[in-house]
C-alpha cells in the first residue's frame, strides 16, 4: 500500500540530529573564543556550533571539535552528545560508531533529550551497540517526555506503522498533531498521510503543503501525486 512506503520511506529520513544553533547574544569570535578559554560551556558549545556550521566564520569542523571536546571533557551533556555526533558523522575525525555511541551514553546518562534521542538511533539501527529496537523506543522514550518532537515523530512513525510496535494509527495521529502543530516538518508530512484515510482532502494537503513549503522533497512529491490523480481519477495505487 502506498501508506507502507511512505512510512518506511520516513523511518529513512533525519536517522540522526545534531543539536540546533544555540540561542546567544551577537558575540564576536573573539569574544567568545576568550570567554571559551576561560573554560565557560556554554561558551564553547556556541564556537562549536558556529565552526559546525559556518556561521560567521568559515567552515571548520576540526576547530568545531576542538570545541566540543572541550567542553565534553568538563562532562557537559550538550558537549558530549555534539562530539558523538561528529565522530558519527566524521566531521573533523574519522567516522566511529563505537565512540559516538558512547557519547551519546554519556550524555544521555546525564538525562540529556538530545543524547537520548541519538542513542536510540543507534540502538535502532545498530551503530556502535547492539541492536535492540527496544531500547531504542525506550530511549525515544525518555527524550519525547522532555519534549524533543524528533523522537516524538519517530514514535509516532513506528505506530503508523507497526514496527517493532502494536500499530496504533490513532495514538500516532495525536503524536503527528501535537509536534506538527510545533512546527515539526516531518510531523506535518507523517500527519497528512494519516488523514488520508479518514479525513477531507484539504486537511491533507494542509499538512503537506505546510511541510513542502519547509522543505520536505516528500511532501512536494506526495502533492504533485495528488494532482496526477486528480487530473487522472481512475489511476490506481
Amino acid at each position: 500500500q502506498r501508506s507502507i512506503f511512505l512510512f518506511l520511506t520516513l523511518l529513512g529520513i533525519a536517522n540522526f540530529a545534531g543539536a540546533k544553533a544555540l540561542g546567544e547574544p551577537a558575540s564576536t569570535i573573539a569574544e567568545l573564543s576568550q570567554t571559551a578559554e576561560r573554560g565557560d560551556r556554554k561558551a564553547q558549545l556556541i564556537l562549536g556550533m558556529r565552526y559546525r556550521d559556518g556561521n560567521g566564520v568559515k567552515q571548520n569542523h576540526k576547530t568545531a571539535l576542538k570545541w566540543y571536546r572541550k567542553c565534553a571533557d568538563q562532562g557537559d551533556a550538550e558537549g558530549l552528545d555534539n562530539l558523538g555526533f561528529m565522530y558519527l558523522m566524521g566531521w573533523g575525525v574519522p567516522s566511529n560508531f563505537d565512540v559516538a555511541a558512547g557519547f551519546f551514553k554519556a550524555s544521555a546518562s546525564q538525562n540529556h533529550p538530545q543524547g537520548q534521542f541519538n542513542l536510540g538511533n543507534c540502538y535502532f539501527s545498530g551503530q556502535g551497540v547492539e541492536q535492540s529496537y527496544d531500547l531504542a523506543i525506550a530511549f525515544w522514550q525518555l527524550a519525547a517526555e522532555q519534549g524533543n518532537k524528533d523522537a516524538t515523530w519517530r514514535l509516532a512513525t513506528l505506530h503508523a506503522s507497526g514496527e517493532s510496535v502494536v500499530a496504533d494509527r490513532q495514538k500516532a495521529m495525536r503524536l503527528c498533531q501535537e509536534i506538527a502543530q510545533q512546527g515539526h516538518v516531518n510531523g506535518a508530512l507523517l500527519l497528512g498521510e494519516l488523514l488520508s484515510s479518514q479525513s477531507s482532502e484539504t486537511d491533507r494537503r494542509k499538512w503537506w503543503e505546510f511541510a513542502a513549503q519547509n522543505g520536505s522533497k516528500q511532501a512536494k512529491v506526495l502533492l504533485e501525486l495528488e494532482k496526477w490523480r486528480r487530473q487522472n481519477p481512475d489511476a490506481q495505487g
